[in-house]
């Protein structure tokens, strides 16, 4: 819901987002970010979008601008596909409930030094 909110009107204001804007933003996705997953405010915000899943928001603000110009606005964007890396399909689970003990052998199967 926030995330609608913040990005109402990209088109507009999306176009060419400054490094503040971009810092703005990360701010504000951050504090949302660490209420979701529940974790250490010194989790690093590039961390916390990877464990979600969650794009940082001045990316999202730019696919919203892009989106609109070119389906609403009937403008051509030239954007390459491959420049967008798609969301990874095997982070489907929190790092704290890997369970990697099982994943371990601890056992010794060569014990020739």
């Amino acid at each position: 819901m926030a995330e609608r909110m913040i990005l109402h009107g990209a088109a507009a204001w999306a176009q060419n987002i400054t490094s503040r804007q971009k810092k703005l933003l990360q701010t504000i996705q951050r504090k949302f970010l660490l209420f979701i997953i529940g974790a250490y405010r010194t989790t690093p915000t590039t961390a916390l979008q990877s464990i979600t899943g969650i794009l940082p928001l001045y990316l999202r603000a730019e696919q919203e601008a892009v989106y609109v110009r070119v389906t609403r606005l009937r403008e051509y964007e030239e954007f390459i596909p491959e420049d967008f890396e798609p969301k990874d399909p095997y982070l489907r689970q929190h790092p704290a409930k890997f369970d990697l003990d099982n994943r371990i052998n601890l056992s010794l199967q060569n014990t020739d030094f």
